[in-house]
């Protein structure tokens, strides 16, 4: 029989490396040695924010994984706090910290649950062809739901729901990920956990894919989406098991014509 305490000490673990890195972070700002390094104190904290995401997503696998459902109060708190931050005036340097965390813990549930639908092995890589293409569409394209938010991130709230923010040593706190790319990790996790396969090996993909976004990101010095890294380097990490099937690719990538062409639509309507 799974405890209470079992549960409650994964979310503590995704909690307690969250406002450790944060903390570390504010007091790098705070004691930076390295005047006008500016990539190199971003490239820190992305670093700093991928192993909070995997590791919250890990967490929030075995939740679910135990749980059996979705556990009510491990989405309804952070839902909570999430319209606490959003709606209530308060400063924001107060606010980032837990709701970040509150962002983070929610979409890696929500993504885990999701992720623990999935019971054959084959359907993963038309999954994340379906995902990676929409979005790219939605960061990329001048009709997408975040172009917007990536070309003008100064139009933007801080306190926004799809965004993470972290601190940056030398800028403080920056958004740095999407909340869609922590629900991508935790529907990863979720399909480890559902197949029974190793965790440590999509734990080392997944990272791996956010460290090749770093990289491309600090070449390209332009907004990415992440996930067209993390997908594949998720998939990658596991050789032949997902092996899809021609019938399934062909039918996301029709997924994928159709959606886009109609959201285009919708959108510049």
């Amino acid at each position: 029989m799974v405890t209470g305490n079992r549960l409650d000490s994964k979310i503590w673990s995704a909690l307690a490396i969250w406002f450790g890195a944060y903390g570390v972070l504010l007091i790098l700002s705070r004691h930076w040695p390295f005047p006008g390094e500016a990539l190199f104190a971003f490239s820190i904290s992305f670093v700093l924010l991928s192993f909070c995401v995997v590791i919250s997503a890990a967490c929030a696998s075995g939740v679910v994984e135990h749980a059996g459902r979705l556990p009510p109060w491990h989405a309804l708190v952070p839902l909570g706090f999430i319209g606490l931050g959003t709606g209530v005036p308060l400063p924001p340097d107060w606010v980032y910290p837990w709701y970040g965390f509150s962002l983070l813990w929610l979409a890696s549930v929500l993504g885990a649950r999701l992720g623990s639908e999935i019971q054959i092995s084959s359907h993963v890589w038309p999954l994340i062809l379906v995902a990676c293409a929409f979005d790219y569409w939605s960061v990329m394209a001048p009709a997408g739901l975040t172009h917007a938010m990536v070309e003008e991130p100064r139009l933007v709230s801080s306190i926004n729901p799809l965004i993470l923010v972290f601190p940056i040593p030398l800028a403080g706190p920056q958004p740095i990920l999407g909340v869609g790319d922590v629900v991508f990790a935790g529907f990863c996790m979720g399909i480890v956990k559902k197949l029974a396969l190793n965790a440590t090996r999509a734990c080392v993909g997944l990272v791996a894919g956010l460290l090749v976004c770093l990289g491309l990101l600090l070449t390209m010095q332009i907004p990415l989406p992440a996930l067209l890294c993390i997908g594949p380097a998720f998939g990658l990490s596991f050789g032949g098991v997902f092996k899809p099937r021609f019938k399934d690719l062909l039918g996301a990538l029709v997924f994928v014509a159709v959606g886009l062409f109609v959201l285009t639509a919708l959108r510049s309507a």
